[in-house]
């Protein structure tokens, strides 16, 4: 009688282990990638809320099959079944596919803000794409605060006489978000000020005064 060796049985039991690592670690991707899908439907539900004026209350009014489960199934053989609705009652269909899972259709959505829901992609496609109700109150926010320094610019000069181009941030919106976009739109504006007057002194400074005088008003107020 043939007697196994009982070395050929070494690492024998750990196949069953090895099989279930490699399922815990399929399960956990695609955990991570349901997390993905979810933060990213997030992103776009908040998005047409902020157009519509008020919460979405069905997600598929905004998502398809494919932003949950990727690509669509390939057309098999086997029919769907179909229930159709009672005719003497107003109800939502209602399809149930064997290979997927049952839902409503999705209540309709209007068209302008279907329209605005950015798809699913990479951050540089959807940068890109920049909001045009955004970009209206980036826009009026960016006009607001040129507006308040030029303002703040022409109490100065009425108090100190004049004041210099470098000297604006210091002493006038050294505590003011001011961007270069800004900077510019406040430039043109002073230089087209019906008050304010502009008067070069070098490459580099510009005095900003409203008396006849640029040099006498730069003494009044440097000397």
């Amino acid at each position: 009688m043939e007697v196994d060796s009982p070395w050929s049985r070494l690492g024998f039991g750990n196949k069953g282990k090895s099989a279930e690592a490699e399922e815990i670690l399929l399960l956990r991707d695609q955990v991570m990638e349901l997390s993905k899908l979810v933060a990213d439907l997030t992103i776009r539900i908040e998005k047409v809320e902020r157009v519509e004026e008020g919460p979405i209350d069905n997600v598929f009014g905004v998502a398809d099959y494919s932003d949950f489960f990727g690509e669509e199934p390939e057309d098999s053989n086997e029919d769907s079944e179909v229930i159709e609705p009672d005719s003497s009652e107003e109800t939502n269909e209602i399809v149930r596919v064997k290979s997927g899972f049952t839902a409503p259709p999705p209540e309709e959505v209007e068209e302008s803000a279907t329209e605005e829901v950015e798809p699913i992609g990479s951050s540089d496609d959807t940068a890109s794409e920049e909001d045009p109700i955004e970009k209206e109150f980036v826009e009026k926010e960016e006009q607001e605060i040129t507006d308040g320094v030029v303002e703040m610019v022409e109490q100065y000069i009425d108090n100190n006489n004049a004041i210099l181009n470098n000297q604006l941030k210091k002493k006038i919106y050294s505590d003011i978000p001011v961007n270069d976009k800004i900077k510019k739109s406040i430039k043109e504006a002073l230089a087209n000020h019906p008050r304010i007057k502009s008067h070069k002194l070098d490459n580099f400074r510009t005095l900003y005064y409203k008396g006849e005088s640029p040099d006498e008003e730069y003494a009044k107020a440097f000397n």
